[in-house]
């Protein structure tokens, strides 16, 4: 388990307003916008039409006529460009929020932010809960900066260990979000909505098996330096063979942590590395692979 408080100035939010708001995100996102209640969230994607991941977001649904986008920076502006090609016919306006945002795990939330439900919102601050497979956490999203150091590192290690992938824009058009585990993770992925943007690709690979990938967490016992979109190299009998490719990583201690989409019929037994004379990495057992 891990535990931290830190701001993360590497993400921002975007709100999404209007009359046709949720007609609008439900055409166009992964999620069934509709059925989510009032002051929920949930991790969504928004697709291009080959069904290629443009951007992962958490997405905060307050009511059916305003939105929020939590989103990695490096993912703007080309995702809201994206978002905004599709709505010129809708009654939907986008606006950044000058918010600061920060991360607790529940040992190391202030005790003035306690909360019992998903979504809380005062006149300044809005505080999300938000449950996840291993260890939950909390997101504050205030206009009243706090005094909280930067712990990114820590703030990935939390992803990783709870199957949530690390997205930026490295990433973006390159993978389907099945590729990143995403139709196990919360209310992602719906699969009887009905269309929406890259749905055809994102049905076929779950009804035809047309995905082959799946995102696997690497670990090695050192710190080495990490090269994110860079592919690692698999042993063989016969030698080392280059596979997958690198989402992202973190350092935990003194270890290394990665995230790699990789074919998902390979054995948990496979070892890894990075380069020749490297150290070796083993695969955390994973349990967001296909039947």
């Amino acid at each position: 388990m891990t535990q931290f408080a830190s701001q993360l100035t590497n993400y921002c939010v975007i709100e999404i307003s209007g009359v046709d708001s949720q007609t609008f995100l439900q055409g166009q996102l992964t999620c069934d916008v509709v059925k989510m209640p009032d002051n929920s969230s949930t991790l969504a994607a928004h697709c291009d039409p080959k069904g290629k991941m443009v951007s992962l977001f958490r997405l905060i649904k307050f009511s059916s006529q305003q939105f929020w986008f939590i989103f990695e920076k490096s993912l703007l502006p080309s995702a809201l460009d994206q978002l905004k090609k599709y709505a010129v016919f809708s009654k939907v306006s986008f606006m950044a929020k000058e918010l600061s945002i920060y991360a607790f795990t529940a040992d190391q939330l202030p005790e003035d932010l306690s909360v019992d439900t998903e979504v809380y919102q005062t006149a300044t601050d809005t505080i999300l809960h938000i449950a996840a497979p291993e260890q939950g956490y909390y997101l504050l999203l205030t206009e009243t900066p706090r005094n909280f150091i930067e712990d990114q590192d820590k703030w990935k290690a939390l992803h990783i260990l709870n199957g949530q992938p690390l997205f930026n824009a490295q990433s973006q058009g390159e993978f389907i979000p099945q590729a990143l585990n995403l139709q196990y993770l919360e209310r992602a992925i719906s699969f009887s909505k009905g269309c929406y943007i890259g749905q055809e690709t994102i049905a076929r690979a779950k009804y035809r098996g047309a995905n082959k990938l799946a995102m696997f967490t690497l670990i090695s016992d050192t710190r080495e330096q990490v090269d994110i979109g860079n592919a690692v190299e698999m042993a063989l009998e016969s030698g080392w063979r280059r596979t997958g490719t690198i989402i992202n990583f973190t350092y935990n201690d003194q270890q290394t942590w990665l995230q790699v989409v990789l074919n998902k019929d390979i054995s948990l037994n496979t070892l890894f590395r990075l380069h020749e004379n490297g150290a070796t990495y083993q695969v955390l057992a994973n349990k967001f692979i296909e039947e």
